[in-house]
């Protein structure tokens, strides 16, 4: 294949990923989702206890090792907000900064529209995936965002805090990711996913959340 249908290929992939992994419907599926990751995130991050707790309808995520709480708050009209603060005994006041992804009443670029769906192009393509696809579109969706911000300041170079994520479900999986201190878990973790996904894709099946969360 030349680079444009491997362009095109990853393309109908990286929607089929959105969907299979980060595209709750009901209000039902997206809070056991939520309160799925929150979960996973003791033995993922490989700390005594649940860091997270909630807070008026807001979930709130501490990632002790990095000095960092999350506030994160997801509505049904397409916006999410997560208020960053890390809290350090250096600086007489805490550093904060937010995500901020404003509601769908603001255009966006359909990408859905043009690569979701069934169509004969995007069959074959999906039917034609290799694991270096997989790899490549999950290191952009989760491991290494193409688009992404240092904090220099305050947490360490490695960790990658992507911009442009509009789905507040990539965005809170991309930080279980990134937030994660053990690099073997990390490792493992995207072997895991690659194979996952690859698998599901291959076979046409679902993903559910248990398995999505599951601790490599």
């Amino acid at each position: 294949m030349d680079s444009m249908d491997v362009k095109k290929r990853r393309a109908y992939l990286c929607q089929k990923v959105i969907e299979l992994l980060f595209s709750p419907s009901t209000e039902k599926e997206q809070n056991q989702w939520v309160f799925g990751l929150v979960g996973s995130l003791a033995g993922f991050w490989r700390v005594p206890q649940n860091p997270f707790t909630r807070k008026h309808g807001k979930y709130e995520i501490t990632a002790d090792e990095l000095c960092i709480t999350c506030l994160c708050d997801i509505r049904d009209d397409g916006y999410y907000a997560i208020d960053f603060t890390h809290y350090t005994d250096d600086f007489p006041e805490p550093f904060r900064w937010s995500q901020h992804v404003d509601p769908v009443r603001y255009y966006r670029i359909p990408l859905g529209a043009f690569l979701g769906g069934q169509n004969a192009e995007k069959s074959k393509a999906l039917a034609t995936i290799t694991k270096e696809d997989v790899s490549a579109v999950l290191d952009t969706l989760i491991f290494h965002p193409c688009e992404h911000m240092h904090m220099e300041s305050c947490i360490p170079h490695t960790i990658r805090l992507g911009g442009g994520i509009s789905n507040p479900f990539q965005y809170l999986f991309h930080l279980r990711f990134q937030f994660c201190p053990i690099l073997t878990v990390q490792n493992n973790e995207k072997m895991r996913l690659v194979e996952l996904v690859y698998q599901a894709v291959k076979a046409k099946q679902s993903i559910d959340i248990k398995t999505l969360m599951e601790i490599p």
